[in-house]
């Protein structure tokens, strides 16, 4: 592997020699980070003099002649071509961030190919709501239009109830979990290079992620509520389900930025929710509660 950075040679090698490389020279690849986004970061975060300094540029010691003259009067280089010039002086470069429009474009775009790129796993998620949402109605079958005056009948629609907001909670969370943690190495290359703010990435992230989830919810609760025979109103039961989605969406995306490991987030997962369906009343009266 030749990395080339600037025209400079700044690693020469073999890949799997890479890390103890950029462990010597004050850049170790950190743990459970990707090597190649790891290379990118060093490259574009620290400037050339710093890289020199480490040690990522040795000298040429070899005894050659310079390949260009750019220096006499034709502004010509020893072949006879004309010099050509970067137009990126260090005094002149623009470093400033682009427009916080200009990133939410840009965001928006790449989030919009991602999806044209995984459309499998977004149908996965939508085909395992449809599909659990129709055994939840089997199971469940029109026992929302039963006699009320029944205590068992009472018991029915109230774990239905509570099975469809399990499924709301937990059918978005996992997805959600996994996303940040799988996509922390770019965006920490990113913005550790400005090419956008916190602002406009978890702006897009939240808004594609809201539309997704308002779909996968609308699948479950029509389903749901036409074969359970839910007696209060379409409007109000999705409205309730798309809530209590984005507020366990929400907690999970929290949770899988808190930890650098996909595994670890997955495992912390019950610890975030079970505390929720204990104290919220489902399987024990509040007032019960010590």
């Amino acid at each position: 592997l030749i990395l080339m950075n600037k025209g400079r040679v700044m690693y020469q090698g073999a890949v799997d020699a890479i890390p103890q490389h950029f462990a010597e020279r004050n850049s170790p690849v950190p743990q459970y980070y990707n090597v190649s986004d790891h290379i990118m970061a060093v490259a574009q975060a620290k400037d050339i003099k710093q890289l020199e300094k480490d040690g990522f540029f040795p000298i040429d010691e070899r005894d050659m002649a310079p390949p260009l003259d750019g220096l006499n009067e034709t502004g010509r280089d020893a072949l006879g071509i004309t010099n050509h010039s970067t137009g990126m002086d260090d005094d002149k470069f623009d470093a400033r961030q682009v427009g916080i429009l200009t990133q939410l474009r840009l965001l928006f775009g790449r989030e919009f190919i991602n999806l044209k790129r995984d459309v499998g796993a977004v149908g996965t998620r939508y085909g395992l709501t449809i599909f659990l949402g129709i055994l939840i109605g089997v199971i469940f079958w029109d026992v929302g239009a039963e006699d009320p005056s029944k205590q068992t009948n009472v018991q029915s629609r109230w774990g239905a109830l509570i099975v469809v907001l399990l499924m709301a909670m937990f059918g978005t969370a996992d997805d959600a979990l996994l996303q940040f943690p799988s996509q922390r190495p770019v965006f920490l290359r990113e913005y550790s290079t400005n090419h956008y703010n916190i602002f406009a990435y978890f702006l897009s992230r939240l808004t594609v992620e809201a539309v997704l989830t308002l779909g996968q919810i609308f699948c479950l609760s029509i389903i749901t509520f036409y074969m359970i025979d839910f007696q209060m109103g379409f409007g109000w039961f999705l409205l309730i389900n798309y809530a209590l989605a984005m507020v366990s969406a929400a907690l999970a995306v929290a949770l899988g930025a808190a930890v650098e490991d996909p595994k670890t987030a997955t495992e912390l997962l019950p610890m975030l929710f079970v505390p929720q369906m204990l104290f919220a009343g489902f399987f024990v009266a509040t007032d019960l509660i010590p």
